[in-house]
């Protein structure tokens, strides 16, 4: 029979939460549309859902976030799917 993961006050952990050891921050893991893995941390387990809330209304969206990094600098990129226009947004 499995057995529920739990942190480390004994609350039980959703698919793709973990807790740190180390400092007790939570990690939320999870694979972004272009196959990469991705991390997403907070110092609570209360700010960590709402960031994975956050994160699939994105997605269900349609938006997708990631940095480029092109030697010293980060853009932001920010895509929307337009079912007429596939415009893509920078800043």
């Amino acid at each position: 029979m499995a057995q529920t993961r739990k942190d480390l006050r004994g609350r039980v952990l959703r698919k793709g939460e973990s807790q740190r050891r180390s400092d007790g921050r939570y990690v939320y893991t999870y694979t972004d549309p272009l196959g990469r893995r991705k991390y997403v941390y907070a110092q609570d387990l209360v700010t960590l859902r709402e960031k994975e809330a956050q994160l699939m209304k994105d997605q269900m969206d349609g938006l997708d976030i990631y940095a480029e990094a092109k030697g010293h600098q980060v853009k932001i990129v920010r895509i929307m799917e337009q079912n007429t226009l596939g415009a893509c947004h920078q800043w």
